[in-house]
């Protein structure tokens, strides 16, 4: 794993902040940034999306539609694109980091995992008939964590060993064996 600071990020900022930037993977394009979102953008989002969660689906590989499934127990909601200019800063602030146009981007999407709660190894990608139709897919998946959590929590990614060959220390089981990173709120991952 590299770590180096990144000067700064002045566009879609109120202003000029430092991110810190750490390389998990440059073979897989993996990418974590500190310092994404300010405290106050981190508790605006989840104080708006708190009374809209409801329980999380999956898409359906047949007919594109999403369906509850138990390998994914969470609650979540979709912001409209665009939705209100606090919104619309961070979406241009994700297009500018990930440099894509954020017309490219599917409107905010807000989980919430409780104690217990997964989301069993997954492709970010669709595989579905009428997506594919569409010409609508993932290239890219960024999470932004809007809390600090001491257990669990971790998101694994289950095809790449632990960077060093060693156990990470302080992870849950399964998370323990592979690249994961623990979420840490205001972090953003690419």
């Amino acid at each position: 794993m590299h770590a180096r600071k990144h000067a700064s990020v002045c566009a879609a900022y109120p202003c000029c902040i430092k991110l810190f930037l750490q390389v998990l993977s440059a073979d897989a394009r993996i990418y974590l940034f500190r310092n994404f979102l300010s405290e106050a953008e981190c508790d605006y989002i989840k104080n708006k999306a708190t009374p809209r969660l409801a329980r999380s689906g999956v898409v359906d590989a047949k007919t594109g539609k999403s369906k509850i499934d138990d390998i994914r127990t969470s609650s979540g909601m979709f912001f409209n694109r665009g939705e209100d200019p606090v919104i619309q800063t961070i979406e241009r602030r994700i297009a500018n980091l990930s440099m894509t146009p954020v017309y490219h981007g599917e409107g905010l999407q807000v989980l919430r995992y409780e104690a217990g709660q997964k989301y069993e190894a997954h492709w970010d990608y669709f595989f579905d008939e009428k997506n594919a139709a569409r010409g609508a897919n993932r290239y890219a998946t960024m999470l932004t964590f809007l809390e600090t959590v001491e257990e669990g929590g971790e998101t694994v990614f289950t095809k790449m060993p632990t960077p060093d060959g060693r156990d990470n220390e302080g992870f849950s089981e399964c998370a323990k064996h592979h690249l994961a990173v623990k979420p840490h709120k205001a972090s953003f991952l690419l």
